[in-house]
């Protein structure tokens, strides 16, 4: 459940994985935008099947729902991640 282990754990064998970013709030959109881009992927760190995962589509989106997190939980981590 714990997917920063998992992607690491993957990275370390030389598998294919999304470029992906831990991040927490206030989020360097001009980093995002240059690293990952958009759409992209964000994603709670620790959970399965489906839940904490949402799609960006563009700019406005993503900064609508990091604001969302944080007004739910300030000192959350989140992965943010390339859309494949």
């Amino acid at each position: 459940q714990d997917k920063l282990s998992t992607y690491q754990i993957l990275s370390n064998h030389h598998l294919p994985i999304p470029k992906t970013i831990i991040a927490k709030y206030p989020v360097n959109i001009d980093m995002v935008k240059r690293e990952l881009g958009f759409p992209l992927i964000v994603r709670n760190p620790v959970g399965s099947r489906g839940k904490g995962i949402s799609l960006c589509p563009c700019e406005d989106s993503f900064l609508d729902l990091i604001s969302l997190i944080h007004s739910v939980n300030p000192a959350a981590n989140l992965l943010l991640q390339e859309y494949v």
